[in-house]
């Protein structure tokens, strides 16, 4: 029980810290949970039928293969990304607000890529890549926060599995933040164009 309880601390730091330079998190989370033994699946099934989940199951990944081949063709297109200096910022129109929630909504109900939209999004709004970064962090925990509280109040949390995660998380992230200001912008690029292939490699994986 200790060395699961180290080995996911362990997984989380890697994740968020790799999560907090160029997304991807989720690519470290998950295959590296079932090999400590995690049943991932097991509590997203309980209550549907195996046919019923393999069809959302599809038309998700569909989705999220749209999604991020238009991630990956703004993140190429993006300027700002040789840009070390903030550019007077856009209003936070309605519009700012609905994709700030849509994000919300996609990480909560399914994840792959939604850091890297929440930062092209935030870099959209003429921020730098870096404080893009740190503001997706900021987002990315409330919308954690929002899922913990809805896993509490149905009784469907791991404390053991939770906390070692949690800890690992933090700490990942802010050792990401703390190295994220010296990496050259051309390789945060790499990195996250990166990521974005080995997602949609996955989710295409996932549809074959």
């Amino acid at each position: 029980m200790e060395t699961s309880f180290f080995l996911l601390t362990l997984i989380g730091i890697l994740s968020s810290f790799v999560g907090t330079l160029a997304d991807g998190a989720g690519l470290i989370t998950l295959p590296a949970m079932m090999l400590v033994g995690i049943p991932i699946q097991a509590g997203i099934a309980t209550n549907w039928s195996k046919d019923y989940v393999k069809y959302k199951g599809k038309k998700m990944n569909a989705i999220a293969l749209v999604l991020l081949l238009f991630a990956l063709f703004v993140s190429l297109q993006n300027k700002q990304w040789v840009s070390s200096v903030e550019n007077k910022k856009k209003k936070s129109g309605i519009i700012s607000k609905i994709l700030s929630f849509s994000i919300a909504i996609y990480d909560g109900g399914f994840g792959p890529g939604s850091s890297t939209f929440a930062v092209l999004h935030y870099m959209s709004q003429q921020y730098t890549y870096v404080k893009a970064a740190q503001l997706t962090r900021v987002f990315i925990f409330g919308s954690c926060l929002g899922a913990f509280i809805v896993y509490y109040q149905t009784g469907f949390v791991e404390w053991h599995y939770a906390l070692a995660m949690a800890i690992g998380s933090a700490v990942g992230s802010q050792i990401g933040l703390l190295a994220l200001p010296r990496i050259p912008l051309r390789v945060a690029k790499s990195m996250l164009v990166s990521i974005l292939f080995l997602l949609i490699g996955q989710i295409l994986y996932k549809l074959i």
